[in-house]
């Protein structure tokens, strides 16, 4: 009986080790990907402020760090150009 309780309790913490490290990485995930989605907030913000000061695309793309076609999609899912 102590065996089967000794390979239970190891099964236990070994699964408990498991969904640790699972939510650990899911945080991180989650971290990262939030990150990700404000700094392409922030870079839309930009894109969009420098359009409605009629400035060139290329110099948008420039000074925002987008590529041109960035820098249309972007335009385009503000509903500014069609």
């Amino acid at each position: 009986m102590s065996i089967l309780f000794d390979q239970e309790y190891i099964w236990n913490l070994e699964r408990d080790s498991i969904r640790s490290e699972a939510l650990v990485e899911g945080i991180n995930l989650g971290i990262t990907q939030g990150r990700n989605e404000g700094i392409w907030e922030a870079k839309t913000q930009t894109v969009l402020k420098m359009f409605r000061r009629n400035m060139p695309l290329e110099d948008i793309a420039d000074i925002s760090g987008c590529s041109v076609g960035e820098v249309n999609e972007i335009l385009k899912n503000a509903a500014v150009l069609h």
